[in-house]
Formats: C-alpha cells, sequence, structure tokens
C-alpha cells in the first residue's frame, strides 16, 4: 500500500462541496504538505561535540569556544600546567570525594547540582569527573549546559586517567595522597612553575590555577 504524500491527499480530491468535510480539506492539505517539508529538511541532531576525543587534542582546540565536551586526561594536565584558568568540579558522592580528589576541586554530586550553583566561580573553566569514567561528570556537564554554562568539559578517562598521568590527587583525613607524596604538577605541592599559583582562591575553595 503507498504511503506517498500524493496518495494520503487523493481522498481529499473526491470530496464533494456538500460533503461535510468538504471546508476543512484545504486546511488538511496544507498541514500535511507543511509536515512533509518539515520531516524531509529536518536536520540530523549535532554529535560531534561528545564524540571520542583524539588522544593528542591540543590544549588550544580543546579550551577554545565550541569545542569538544569531552577532553583527554593528558590535555586537562597540560592545561594545568599552561596556566588555563580551570575549576574541578568532582561529580561522585561525598563520601568518595573525601577518600580521593584533585586538589582544590569543587563537590558537585550529579544527582543534587542546583544545590551547589552558587559556590561555582565566573571566569573559569569547568572540568568535571568521576570514576565511572565519566558517566556522572557528563550528566553533571549537561545539567550545566543546560543552564546556561558554556566554558564546561570533561575528563574522557575520569579520575583514575588522571592520576595514572601523575595527576595531584589530595585525600583522607590529613589531605595527602594516597600512596604517600603527592604528584607534583610543577613542584611538590600542585604549585606552577615559579612559585606562587596562579589565580584567586585559596586552596579547598576555588580550586588552580
Amino acid at each position: 500500500m503507498s504511503s506517498s504524500p500524493i496518495a494520503l491527499l487523493r481522498p481529499l480530491g473526491n470530496l464533494s462541496l456538500a460533503h461535510p468535510g468538504a471546508a476543512f480539506a484545504p486546511l488538511a492539505l496544507v498541514a500535511l504538505l507543511a509536515a512533509c517539508q518539515t520531516e524531509a529538511a529536518r536536520p540530523a541532531l549535532p554529535s560531534a561535540d561528545k564524540t571520542t576525543p583524539p588522544p593528542d587534542l591540543s590544549v588550544a582546540v580543546a579550551f577554545a569556544d565550541g569545542g569538544p565536551l569531552f577532553v583527554p586526561a593528558r590535555t586537562v594536565l597540560q592545561a594545568v600546567q599552561g596556566g588555563v584558568p580551570i575549576v574541578f568540579l568532582d561529580a561522585r558522592p561525598p563520601l568518595d570525594f573525601q577518600f580521593s580528589h584533585i586538589p582544590d576541586a569543587i563537590n558537585v554530586p550529579y544527582y543534587e547540582p542546583e544545590k551547589h550553583l552558587s559556590s561555582l566561580p565566573d571566569g573559569r573553566w569547568l572540568v568535571t569527573y568521576c570514576e565511572c569514567p565519566h558517566a556522572e561528570a557528563q550528566q553533571l556537564a549537561d545539567f550545566l549546559l543546560d543552564r546556561g554554562y558554556r566554558s564546561v568539559r570533561v575528563i574522557w578517562e575520569g579520575l583514575q586517567g588522571w592520576q595514572d598521568l601523575g595527576g595531584p590527587v589530595v585525600g583522607g583525613p590529613t589531605g595527602a595522597s594516597p600512596g604517600g607524596a603527592m604528584p607534583a604538577v610543577g613542584g611538590p605541592t600542585g604549585a606552577s612553575p615559579g612559585g606562587a599559583m596562579p589565580g584567586p582562591g585559596a586552596p579547598g575553595t576555588t580550586g588552580w590555577p
């Protein structure tokens, strides 16, 4: 049985002027033609922002307006070392955050992000992460994007990928990283090369750099 627009419209041409539905035939014709044109012209939804990032993604591309949502841990680490203003958002539950997290990260659990919007600083990239490796972080990132935040990125490999590259992690009752000394990014305390940590904010409040 044919389902072309012409076949669907053919019954409308058989209505006599005396038929009760004759007055509505022109309206039905216009509506059906409009629906067919809309369906044919509908573009595919963009998906580039959420594809797997290349491992050699540059900092310039990753942290540019309109760049990819997912960024490799290596690129994020290079961005931190290069002074890109980043605030890390830990999307995991508080107990996981207390056990280990990136220095100065803000704990914004993926299941209640609205409670923490007031703690997010302006003028910095918001980089989310979790351990699964990025499902919870993506959920948090999507929430932020839906509310107008545009400088949002997700660590593709999650916290484990960050640690595998020597990225600093702190946690526990004394603030020490699991396993001993904190892996350095520019120094044993996480400071940038040359001394003071770039960017405003106290440790544990707004993040680094």
